[in-house]
C-alpha cells in the first residue's frame, strides 16, 4: 500500500508531466533535490531514454540553493539538444544530473533516435555484462510502462 507521500508525489509528477511532456519536471527536479538533501548522489546513474529538461541551469541553481544542496560544478553547462528547448534556454539532461553529484551519466535507449549512450532492448531477457551492476540508481520517468516484458526491466 503506498504512504499518503506516496500517491502526493505521485500525483505531483503526473500533473507536471502532463503539462511539460516526459522528463526532468520542476517538480521532479523538486523530488530529487529532496532526495539529495537526505542522501547525496555520486556515482554512475543510468537514464531509460533521454531526458526533457524544463528549466535552465539558472533555474536549476535557485532550486538547489532553497533545498540547500550543493550544486557540484559543471565546467560548461550544456543546453538542451533539441532546438525547441534550448531556445528557452534549458539545460541538457547530462549538465543537471552532473550538478545534482553524478559522475557518469548514460542514457539507455531501444535506438539511436535520440543520441543515447546505450542501445538496449529493455524486453531482452539478459542485461549485457558491460552494463550490469554498473549504475547505482536507473532513473525512468516513463519509460517501463512500454515495455512488454516488466520482469526483464526490473
Amino acid at each position: 500500500m503506498a504512504s499518503v507521500r506516496d500517491a502526493t508525489t505521485e500525483s505531483a509528477i503526473w500533473h507536471h508531466l502532463k503539462d511539460e511532456g516526459m522528463g526532468l519536471s520542476r517538480t521532479t527536479i523538486q523530488l530529487l533535490l529532496n532526495e539529495a538533501s537526505l542522501r547525496p548522489f555520486s556515482g554512475s546513474v543510468a537514464t531509460l531514454g533521454r531526458q526533457h529538461i524544463y528549466f535552465t541551469w539558472d533555474d536549476f541553481r535557485q532550486f538547489a540553493r532553497k533545498a540547500d544542496v550543493p550544486v557540484k560544478t559543471v565546467i560548461v553547462p550544456e543546453l538542451h539538444r533539441e532546438p525547441a528547448l534550448s531556445k528557452h534556454r534549458y539545460a541538457s539532461d547530462g549538465s543537471i544530473l552532473r550538478g545534482l553529484g553524478f559522475s557518469d551519466c548514460v542514457a539507455v535507449d531501444c535506438s539511436s533516435y535520440e543520441d543515447a549512450d546505450e542501445i538496449l532492448d529493455l524486453n531482452a531477457e539478459e542485461t549485457p555484462p558491460h552494463l550490469q551492476n554498473r549504475f547505482d540508481p536507473v532513473l525512468d520517468l516513463g519509460t517501463m510502462e512500454h515495455v512488454f516484458h516488466t520482469r526483464n526491466v526490473l
